[in-house]
């Protein structure tokens, strides 16, 4: 066995096998995240591949690299396991909680995949392919609907897959890196990445999710500012043009469902209608806000108010979701990492650290409109984000596989 060992460790055609088969099955198991996922029992295949990504990621890092951990890899284990408390005490939810602690151990495989390719393009570039094959995947299953321009207005796709709001998340995440590659790669790729831009955000809209369309106008703006901040003037022309694009297209014909539910969601906020989905989303969520408070510190465990409140589903708000079900704590938690993340960018000369504020930034939004801490595409982009905004002297750390400490940081 140490013999295996010591041959493998030497070989560089066993380390370049070793590392094909993590980018293959990183690739492989980020497509059946919103592929298989949902769907009984193919959801096993996805298991399967993350349990294969999990398996090269440590062998590889054990031959070739370092398993060493920082205090960035603490932030959803340490969720998880401060999450038992008020599960314990209140929900019983414990089979829920479970979701919690696989959640944690995905963050930790996907931190540690980012660190056996240690090439940020590269986890972009695998990203966009497993998320375009998606792309596919669901045009291969909805063609006829999405030419179907006479009844595409009355109809929300995605259901196949996922809830049609979980679905339009996953658009959201490809339209955003797009646009990043959109914007800030060289000229001559730019136009690669207009096409998919465009059709990923048509699959987008035709899941009819207005979360959809609020986070990924947020994320986008988010990027043009970031491009654009330091030329003031073409800023303010991007960002009408941009406006006015957006408000055109939405009067399209066939995307009068979702500029319906738009309009609707809007006249609701302003008091001049009442839109009976926004109203019971705000009743929900207040509710929400108020076990949180009465369970300030510890909340009522995992699925607690789901269980508690007789409403007999989640708050459709991430904010009152995480202070019901884990208190103030907890809440702090969770949300330490977005902090961490915009902390860590100040100390980051990559450009790439703008494609996670967009993405950190528009989860903030979304907060407001539904309720993610328990799904895999949020912990793979939790995860993205923390590596895309590490700190310059930690990825040259991570670059030498000779694990030698080099740098330290304790956050609080």
């Amino acid at each position: 066995m140490v013999s295996l060992y010591k041959k493998l460790k030497k070989s560089p055609v066993a380390k370049k096998v070793f590392f094909i088969c993590v980018c293959i099955f990183l690739t492989a198991y980020l497509f059946s995240i919103p592929a298989f996922s949902n769907r009984r029992p193919l959801n096993a295949f996805s298991y399967v591949l993350f349990a294969l990504l999990a398996v090269f990621v440590f062998c590889y890092l054990l031959l070739y690299g370092s398993l060493r951990m920082d205090y960035r890899f603490a932030f959803i284990p340490l969720f998880a396991v401060f999450a038992l408390i008020g599960t314990i005490f209140y929900s019983h939810q414990f089979r829920n909680w479970l979701t919690l602690f696989l959640l944690a151990l995905t963050y930790v495989v996907f931190l540690y995949s980012f660190r056996c390719l240690n090439n940020t393009k590269l986890v972009l570039m695998l990203t966009f392919i497993s998320f375009s094959l998606f792309g596919l995947y669901f045009f291969v299953i909805y063609y006829k609907e999405i030419f179907d321009f006479s009844n595409l207005a009355n109809v929300r796709l995605g259901s196949y897959f996922d809830n049609v709001n979980g679905v339009g998340g996953y658009f959201v995440t490809i339209f955003l890196i797009c646009c990043y590659f959109l914007l800030f790669s060289k000229k001559k790729l730019r136009i690669l990445f207009l096409v998919p831009t465009i059709i990923f955000a048509l699959f987008g809209t035709t899941t009819g999710s207005r979360t959809f369309l609020l986070t990924i106008v947020v994320g986008l703006f988010t990027l043009v500012f970031a491009r654009y901040r330091k030329n003031k003037p073409l800023l303010l022309s991007i960002t009408i043009i941009l406006i006015v694009s957006i408000i055109m297209l939405l009067f399209l014909p066939f995307l009068s469902n979702l500029r319906d539910r738009l309009f609707s969601f809007f006249a609701h906020i302003e008091g001049q209608n009442i839109d009976y989905s926004t109203l019971t989303r705000v009743l929900w969520q207040k509710y929400g806000v108020y076990f949180g408070v009465k369970h300030l510190l510890f909340g009522t465990g995992a699925y607690g108010f789901t269980t508690l409140s007789g409403v007999g589903t989640y708050t459709h708000g991430n904010f009152a979701e995480l202070l019901c079900n884990f208190g103030v704590i907890g809440f702090c938690l969770y949300y330490s990492l977005f902090a961490n993340a915009f902390r860590d960018s100040r100390e980051s000369n990559e450009i790439v650290k703008y494609l996670a504020f967009s993405i950190l930034i528009s989860y903030l939004f979304k907060g407001i409109l539904s309720v993610y801490y328990y799904d895999k595409l949020t912990v793979f982009e939790l995860a993205l984000c923390i590596h895309l905004c590490l700190p310059t002297l930690v990825l040259k750390f991570n670059a030498n596989a000779a694990g030698v400490i080099l740098y330290r940081q304790i956050y609080v």
